[in-house]
Protein backbone atom coordinates (compact mmCIF):
# COMPACT_ATOMS: atom_id res chain seq x y z
CA UNK A 1 0.00 0.00 0.00
CA UNK A 2 1.50 3.53 -1.16
CA UNK A 3 1.60 5.51 1.97
CA UNK A 4 1.42 9.50 2.21
CA UNK A 5 5.16 9.08 3.25
CA UNK A 6 5.84 7.24 -0.09
CA UNK A 7 3.96 9.95 -2.10
CA UNK A 8 5.66 12.62 -0.62
CA UNK A 9 9.27 11.10 -1.45
CA UNK A 10 7.91 10.72 -4.97
CA UNK A 11 7.62 14.60 -5.37
CA UNK A 12 10.54 17.16 -6.33
CA UNK A 13 10.49 19.17 -3.35
CA UNK A 14 11.76 18.55 -0.51
CA UNK A 15 9.33 18.38 2.88
CA UNK A 16 10.00 21.40 3.87
CA UNK A 17 9.21 22.93 0.33
CA UNK A 18 5.93 20.93 0.60
CA UNK A 19 5.35 22.26 3.96
CA UNK A 20 5.77 25.87 2.77
CA UNK A 21 3.18 24.75 -0.38
CA UNK A 22 1.15 23.77 2.20
CA UNK A 23 0.81 27.01 4.38
CA UNK A 24 0.81 29.00 1.99
CA UNK A 25 -1.99 27.65 0.17
CA UNK A 26 -3.84 26.55 3.66
CA UNK A 27 -3.95 22.77 1.98
CA UNK A 28 -2.88 19.29 3.78
CA UNK A 29 0.70 18.55 2.28
CA UNK A 30 -1.11 15.99 0.01
CA UNK A 31 -3.24 18.59 -1.53
CA UNK A 32 -0.01 21.13 -1.53
CA UNK A 33 1.24 18.07 -4.03
CA UNK A 34 -1.50 17.54 -5.99
CA UNK A 35 -1.98 20.99 -6.99
CA UNK A 36 1.13 23.43 -6.87
CA UNK A 37 3.77 21.39 -6.47
CA UNK A 38 2.76 19.15 -9.63
CA UNK A 39 2.98 23.00 -11.74
CA UNK A 40 5.92 23.78 -10.07
CA UNK A 41 8.09 20.01 -10.69
CA UNK A 42 6.28 19.92 -14.41
CA UNK A 43 8.32 23.47 -15.30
Amino acid sequence: MITLEDILDMTCLTREEIEAVAEHEHLGALDAISTRAFNICSG
